[in-house]
């Protein structure tokens, strides 16, 4: 990836920032933050410029990164970094 300023959802603060609670991937109750409220704020970094959003991954107890790249904004697979950065290595 190249080094660059991505949206951030990785803090607390980020969390708050782009309108999610700061307990995200969960709310309040712990139930996952559905995509639907997530959606809009990675059309938001796409509007802006940015080239993806780094953000607390539900699926994984880690972190993910949403890489824009520069195509047409689209939903697509969620595949994990190996299993895409690797192909044609």
């Amino acid at each position: 990836m190249p080094e660059d300023r991505y949206l951030n959802v990785v803090t607390d603060a980020g969390c708050r920032d782009a309108g999610l609670p700061a307990s995200y991937p969960r709310d309040s109750r712990r139930r996952i933050v559905p995509h639907r409220r997530c959606e809009p704020i990675g059309q938001r970094a796409w509007d802006a410029g940015l080239p993806g959003v780094a953000a607390r991954s539900a699926r994984t107890d880690g972190e993910e990164l949403a890489y824009f790249g520069r195509r047409k904004l689209r939903r697509g697979a969620v595949r994990s970094f190996d299993d895409w950065f690797w192909v044609g290595s």
